[in-house]
């Protein structure tokens, strides 16, 4: 059988009502129906942020015990986006180079749901591999002088467009097949839409929204003096909401409980809309990971206010790393007891 292309793959994903591969997953569904959603009783989440070389080695057992032993309601696992943690068979969805054989995703799902853990997939729109700006140079951000924009510590990392049809196309197509084969609780974006500073793409995508929308050009610099700065904050704040609100409704396509959750944070810092992205979020997961030694005691707590006041009763959660946040040690050691306590 010849290989599917990208297009008919999101075709027959979108109509598609192959249910989850999981057992546990039809009679979890049944039981979702709820006064308040799962997630609004969540006590306590966890997350695992896979190196590219743990599908060699991985325990999926001794994870989930440990997690168990913690009395986690539920815990984000990557699966995919940047790098599939499964056998994808989404057009230019790249999959770790160490998966081999095996389905890291669905082998932590299942471990989890064995020990009654909501099972959340943490995904990552916001890169791509080589192969996907070869097929689709349409779906990069770009420079002004056209150059495709890279991680500067990962530089074989191309950085995507939110204005393009990776978003509204190729993101929706891997949620659509996680969706089908492991049915689950809820769907989470590392790094989007975050709650830093605009990014001014000029790809030809940008450049004609921009045009059309306004008459003009991308501004030059994310600057909040400039009248072309504020009219393109308007436009990429309701690209936000329509992305986001796409994203929900995708990922209750199999699971009307299920749900999408972006990554959100920076508290009183934040150059985004938060109270217009609160519109269209159920769950604000507040990314304040630790403080480096420039960063006051108060800064969780004063995250937390700032979530609260704009979801107006939500679900507000923050991510805590276990792992240093300076600047030197950054992610290469563990936190001290007494600042995870703090």
């Amino acid at each position: 059988m010849s290989p599917m292309t990208r297009r008919e793959f999101i075709a027959a994903s979108a109509s598609s009502l192959v249910v989850a591969s999981i057992p546990q997953a039809l009679a979890q569904t049944a039981n979702r129906a709820s006064a308040k959603p799962w997630y609004a009783t969540m006590r306590r989440c966890g997350q695992i942020n896979y190196n590219e070389i743990d599908p060699l080695t991985i325990d999926p057992h001794a994870w989930m015990d440990y997690w168990a032993s913690l009395k986690i309601d539920a815990v984000l696992l990557n699966g995919g986006g940047i790098e599939a943690m499964y056998p994808t068979e989404v057009p230019f969805h790249h999959r770790s180079a160490f998966l081999g054989s095996r389905d890291l995703f669905g082998e932590m799902a299942a471990a989890a749901r064995q020990r009654n853990i909501r099972v959340v997939a943490r995904m990552d729109p916001t890169y791509v591999f080589e192969e996907a700006l070869n097929a689709h140079p349409e779906w990069i951000q770009r420079d002004p002088d056209g150059t495709p924009r890279v991680r500067p510590e990962c530089p074989w990392l191309i950085k995507t467009c939110m204005f393009t049809t990776y978003f509204t196309e190729q993101m929706p197509a891997i949620y659509r097949e996680i969706n089908q084969r492991y049915n689950p609780d809820g769907f989470f974006t590392n790094a989007w839409p975050s709650a830093g500073a605009l990014d001014v793409c000029f790809c030809p995508t940008c450049q004609k929204i921009y045009r059309d929308q306004t008459g003009g050009a991308p501004p030059a610099a994310a600057d909040a003096r400039s009248y072309a700065y504020r009219r393109y904050y308007d436009i990429y704040m309701e690209r936000v909401a329509q992305i986001w609100k796409l994203w929900d409704s995708v990922a209750k396509e199999n699971n009307p409980g299920s749900v999408y959750v972006g990554n959100l944070g920076g508290g009183i810092r934040t150059v985004k809309d938060l109270k217009k992205i609160s519109e269209v979020a159920a769950w604000f997961n507040a990314d304040n990971q630790g403080r480096a030694g420039d960063h006051p005691i108060w800064g969780e707590a004063q995250q937390g206010r700032v979530a609260r006041a704009v979801m107006g009763g939500g679900a507000v959660t923050n991510v805590l790393g276990a792992y240093s946040n300076s600047s030197t040690l950054w992610r290469h050691s563990a936190k001290p007891d007494a600042e995870n306590t703090l």
